[in-house]
């Protein structure tokens, strides 16, 4: 059993070793680390053709970077080769040096972009060995000094390679937690309009034809989707607008308020639009945006809704309520399959019929002295933080982080 005082109370030490670039072959599947750019052309057809959603995409994962990058990261990108030299995985990762937990592993696009359904990307049949191959290389002799930590965020509870990569981990001795974030919740569309609409409560059915009566009924509001280049620009801009109003007038910053997630959406856009992976429906009355909705599209057309905003000024019209509702006719009306609301438990998203499924924050601690140590003594001060804080001032509800609803912590 781990001794945590023991842990504790030892003073954190911590080697700072680089990854080294290297090959190697383990289970028939050799790996190359890529710590460049321009390194990329040759895996981007493979990434962008595996991607099991949007946001693992080469131009989400790469605007991130762009944006956010700063001179204690480093790109860490695996990739994985079948024995016929073919491309099998890639394990989209960077590096990144914190001063007190040492150098950590995480996908790229961690953090305030909030990218879900995080995993490695790989072929079909291959996800097992190329976990498994993952988890060999960060274990080896070369390596296992070279980092502290692993984090995984954004992941879904039921992901294999991500799984599979975590259980050849603890079988070395890692220590791994395991954090539950708010939910991801996905409409299914699959049945039609009508059948949505009797999936709901009786009261919840009655106010969402309401809310479709009204735009239907109504000379000034129109519902207008944006997917191509040339209106990107403006429209984009005019959704970032509405979203830093309806933040602002509630007290809070809103997070394009931050230039560099402004710039990191920006670019995302302008990749994957073109390519019909990213647009965006505006309501508008009398021409004029007074409520958006920001998509991340699959290769199918199926919508992941990103981001939001509405005029403050017309909350009590409901405008919201009511782009939800024909935004979800829409998505029906084209034959999509589902609507994926993402991370986040607000409440419009179970009274729309959304079925939530955990999205999980895993950490795992390398199996040495240091970094447990190093790792003991920041939870340690994490909590006397947390206690502090709840002794001086109760938590406000709107103030809190996202919800965490339960850890589990394993060695």
């Amino acid at each position: 059993m781990q001794n945590v005082w023991f842990d504790r109370l030892l003073p954190p030490v911590y080697p700072i070793l680089m990854l080294s670039r290297t090959k190697q072959n383990m289970s028939n599947v050799r790996l190359e680390l890529l710590d460049q750019v321009d390194q990329l052309d040759s895996i981007l057809g493979f990434w962008r053709e595996r991607a099991p959603s949007p946001m693992q995409s080469p131009e989400w994962m790469l605007a991130w970077w762009s944006a956010f990058k700063s001179p204690a990261a480093r790109l860490t990108i695996l990739v994985a080769y079948g024995l016929d030299g073919q491309i099998v995985g890639i394990a989209p990762f960077f590096t990144r040096d914190h001063w007190a937990l040492g150098r950590n592993l995480r996908f790229l696009g961690s953090g305030s972009a909030c990218s879900d359904f995080q995993s490695l990307i790989t072929a079909s049949g291959y996800e097992v060995a190329v976990a498994e191959s993952i988890g060999q290389f960060l274990l080896s002799t070369e390596q296992r000094e070279s980092w502290s930590f692993v984090e995984l965020e954004g992941t879904a509870s039921n992901d294999l390679t991500v799984n599979t990569l975590i259980a050849a981990l603890r079988k070395q001795n890692c220590v791994v937690k395991s954090v539950e974030l708010e939910n991801t919740w996905r409409l299914d569309l699959s049945d039609g309009w009508e059948s949505l609409l009797a999936r709901l409560s009786k009261t919840q059915r009655r106010q969402t034809r309401n809310y479709v009566n009204r735009f239907d009924k109504s000379s000034n509001l129109t519902l207008r989707f944006v997917d191509q280049p040339s209106e990107l620009g403006a429209a984009l801009h005019q959704c970032m607008d509405l979203h830093q109003r309806r933040w602002q007038a509630i007290g809070q910053k809103g997070c394009f308020a931050d230039h560099r997630f402004q710039r990191f959406v920006e670019t995302a856009w302008e990749s994957l639009t073109p390519q019909g992976r990213a647009s965006m429906a505006l309501l508008e009355e009398n021409g004029i945006p007074i409520a958006c909705h920001i998509y991340l599209r699959d290769a199918a057309g199926n919508l992941f809704q990103y981001q939001s905003g509405r005029d403050p000024n017309r909350e009590s019209d409901r405008i919201g309520n009511i782009l939800n509702a024909i935004a979800i006719r829409k998505a029906c009306q084209d034959g999509l399959s589902f609507i994926d609301f993402l991370r986040g438990n607000e409440i419009y998203k179970e009274r729309a019929g959304a079925v939530g499924s955990k999205c999980l924050r895993t950490r795992i601690v390398a199996p040495a002295l240091i970094p447990r140590v190093r790792h003991s003594v920041w939870e340690l001060g994490r909590e006397v933080k947390q206690s502090w804080q709840a002794w001086r001032k109760p938590i406000d509800p709107s103030e809190k982080e996202p919800q965490v609803v339960g850890e589990q912590t394993e060695v």
